[in-house]
């Protein structure tokens, strides 16, 4: 066994690193996965690395090691951190022995705790075999409030510096993650300060991992979680850090919870109606490049839990609540339940998905929960493709698991990146502040293979061929379809080249009044069938309590807030008798 010096003490090195390839992958993205050590003692350790399918990653960001204001590291679990870690003790290992030892930072100060272990049941080891790379991810929401004293250091920043690289080559880590919430956050005793100091403390950092890069003949990345909120965003200096920094890890999740006071969405794609400026994965992604930032070094965050908000009657965004977490549903997860407990628990919910936000929502009379399914991570991952970012940082991988070890948001992910000619769904109307797609020359649909659909919201073709729906002559017109919401309600005739795949050419009519006249009996509604030729279904309008059909309904509403008639827009959106009562009477 080696030796190498820390400070004062000398200390045992591990060996048996493995040398291993990073791999690479065909779609080209980052795919970083926070692994928790507590999760040891979670569900009997069902997200032990052995139980992980490490080739869907490309990284884990092992949390946390934490740090003081003099520039010390060390772990947060002295027991679960080295098993996570280096793998299942060996207690047949004895110190000089035969056996090499593998030394973990436990305390601060004090020398490191060597131990035998089974190494390759840990996690370095098994994910280098795949290719995969591990960082350290130093700090946390609950570790992040001496970061402003060791910051205005000159010398703690050094010393910080350098213990990142005794770090890496004591575990044979890959870079180090950075994870300071939130620089200039006063409740985590942030001050002005912090702005300069940040950049400062991770120019130290990377000028020492690119001499240690030099030594070794190979890279070692510097990555940090940022933040999304506006007023957090302010006290970083993006246009230095961009700079130094190899990754931008945008945290696009926790924009609502119990401290706001109505019911939001936990990690929203697009700014929802109402709600402040800002408040999105788009939004973020879109400051942080007006900021310096470049597309090709932005992850996006992929929550693997939801927020819930406690109390009876909540049944959309944008309500208010009580500033509590719905504890008596999500009592494992003390209210911020993890998507394995979601999907074991949503048959007892009413669930909806929110089109603005691109988000899922559940209720039921205990309480409300935002959360985001196989759909709405597979519409984050074709964000982050439509816009050439980087990749995706997920909390946490084993939110994912389920009981069978199967990860169908993890799969959702790779899914849509493997088959990038797939879009995840029917194709909506854009959300409010979505970027307004290229023109494109309308043509017709081709018959398409059988597809797998296991777990796969990309999938988004029928496993029969396409029925060829032929163009007018000279191609410059679209025929008109009817159009159906999912629930049967009729919403009007359309000629806008997105006719399900059900309706045969034959069932298209050259003249909105033909398919008007043949789908829409006038009889049954004289109100629709004026709403059918002019083509504008009725939609709610939630400030005076009313249903119209004027058109101008929000680029969001679709589906199931558009309907036929004005009787069935009231009766839909206002359950209320006393708003039902005024919708109808004001409506007509």
């Amino acid at each position: 066994m080696s030796h190498r010096t820390f400070g004062s003490f000398t200390a045992p090195t591990a060996t048996a690193a493995l040398t291993w390839t990073k791999k690479q992958t065909t779609h080209g993205k980052s795919i970083i996965a926070y692994y928790a050590s507590w999760q040891k003692y979670d569900r009997n350790d069902l997200a032990k690395p052995s139980n992980l399918q490490h080739s869907k990653v490309t990284r884990y960001n092992f949390a946390f090691f934490q740090t003081n204001e003099v520039g010390q590291i060390w772990g947060t679990d002295k027991f679960a951190d080295p098993i996570a870690l280096y793998g299942e003790n060996d207690w047949s290992w004895v110190p000089g022995g035969s056996k090499p030892g593998y030394c973990s930072w436990t305390e601060p100060g004090e020398p490191p705790l060597c131990q035998g272990h089974q190494y390759e049941t840990g996690l370095i080891y098994q994910a280098h075999k795949a290719g995969v790379e591990v960082y350290p991810s130093i700090g946390g929401w609950t570790l992040s409030d001496l970061f402003p004293t060791l910051a205005k250091n000159p010398t703690a920043r050094k010393t910080f510096a350098a213990n990142c690289v005794k770090l890496i080559e004591s575990y044979d880590f890959d870079g180090i993650d950075i994870d300071w919430e939130y620089p200039g956050y006063e409740e985590h005793m942030g001050t002005p300060e912090d702005t300069q100091n940040y950049s400062l403390l991770l120019q130290d950092i990377r000028s020492a991992l690119d001499e240690l890069g030099t030594k070794k003949g190979r890279v070692y990345g510097l990555t940090a979680a940022l933040p999304c909120g506006p007023d957090l965003i302010t006290n970083i200096e993006i246009g230095v850090v961009s700079k130094i920094l190899t990754e931008l890890n945008l945290m696009t999740y926790d924009f609502h919870g119990t401290w706001d006071k109505k019911t939001g969405p936990n990690a929203p794609l697009y700014d929802m109606d109402g709600d402040l400026p800002g408040f999105s994965v788009h939004s973020c992604v879109e400051t942080w490049k007006a900021g310096g930032g470049s597309p090709d070094q932005i992850n996006i965050g992929l929550p693997f839990y939801g927020r819930s908000f406690a109390g009876s009657g909540l049944t959309a965004f944008g309500q208010t609540n009580s500033g509590n977490a719905d504890t008596s549903s999500w009592w494992e997860d003390e209210g911020s339940p993890q998507y394995f407990n979601i999907k074991s628990k949503l048959s007892g919910f009413t669930s909806v998905r929110d089109e603005q936000t691109k988000t899922q929502y559940a209720y039921n009379d205990s309480g409300f929960v935002s959360y985001d399914d196989e759909r709405a991570i597979c519409d984050k991952t074709e964000y982050a493709m439509d816009n050439n970012l980087n990749g995706f940082i997920i909390w946490e991988i084993s939110g994912d698991l389920m009981p069978d070890l199967s990860t169908p948001l993890l799969d959702a992910t790779n899914n849509r990146l493997n088959k990038p000619d797939v879009r995840c769904g029917p194709v909506g109307p854009a959300p409010l502040n979505a970027p307004k797609p290229p023109p494109t020359t309308p043509t017709a649909p081709v018959s398409v293979p059988n597809l797998p659909t296991n777990n796969d919201p990309a999938q988004n073709l029928n496993p029969t061929p396409i029925p060829i729906i032929p163009l007018p002559a000279g191609g410059s017109a679209l025929p008109f379809y009817p159009d159906f919401t999912s629930d049967g309600t009729r919403t009007g005739c359309r000629n806008d080249g997105n006719a399900p795949e059900w309706i045969t050419s034959d069932m298209m009519k050259s003249s909105r009044g033909d398919c008007c006249a043949t789908y829409f009996d006038p009889y049954f509604s004289n109100l629709f069938a004026d709403s059918c030729n002019k083509g504008y279904p009725y939609y709610p309008n939630y400030e005076n309590h009313s249903c119209v059909n004027d058109g101008n309904h929000p680029n969001w509403m679709a589906g199931d807030y558009l309907s036929d008639t004005m009787w069935t827009c009231c009766s839909n959106a206002f359950r209320d008798k006393k708003l039902l009562d005024k919708c109808t009477s004001t409506s007509l």
